[in-house]
């Protein structure tokens, strides 16, 4: 999954997955027929249970809203090593992947927003209401991602995170 984060779809050569995992060329085209495509959609796969199993059964779970945010956004900081560490889904879509991949990657954003919604709905938001902080909320996590990255400054993640939870409970931030 790193190589897919750090290099993309583009740039991520055969040569450099057959570098990084030790196996031959042969050996990946014999476990993934379908090539990097393939490995990208077994990369998205991956990432989608995690997001299922780390996140999503929190933000759904019937714990105190506060307490299950403060949990995922946890779980964000430390995946993401404050913010020091590129999102698959966002070097997925950005770049020239087949669409199947894209597709996969979009599936997965909406399984987040869906999540962050669901929180919202209990906090008795709106409809209309909860989608909006769901996509301000996912939003706001990409772009402190791509920011601290660019800036080399892990502080502009750990602020962004912050500034959900006030957000989600009209604190002031």
């Amino acid at each position: 999954m790193n190589d897919f984060r750090v290099y993309g779809f583009d740039a991520l050569s055969l040569s450099k997955i057959s570098e990084s995992t030790s196996l031959g060329k042969a050996s990946l085209y014999h476990h993934f027929p379908g090539g990097k495509e393939q490995m990208a959609l077994e990369v998205m796969t991956a990432a989608t249970e995690w997001i299922n199993n780390e996140i999503i059964t929190v933000l759904t779970s019937s714990d105190e809203p506060r307490k299950r945010l403060r949990l995922v956004l946890k779980k964000f900081n430390e995946f993401y090593e404050c913010g020091a560490k590129p999102c698959i889904l966002e070097s997925l879509v950005a770049s020239d992947a087949p669409q199947t991949v894209k597709h996969a990657a979009r599936l997965a954003f909406e399984i987040l927003l869906e999540g962050f919604k669901k929180l919202a709905k209990d906090l008795n938001k709106s409809n209309n209401e909860a989608r909006q902080l769901a996509e301000c909320t996912v939003i706001t996590l990409q772009g402190a991602l791509i920011v601290s990255r660019g800036m080399l400054d892990q502080n502009i993640f750990k602020r962004s995170i912050g500034r959900i939870e006030s957000l989600f409970f009209n604190d002031n931030p």
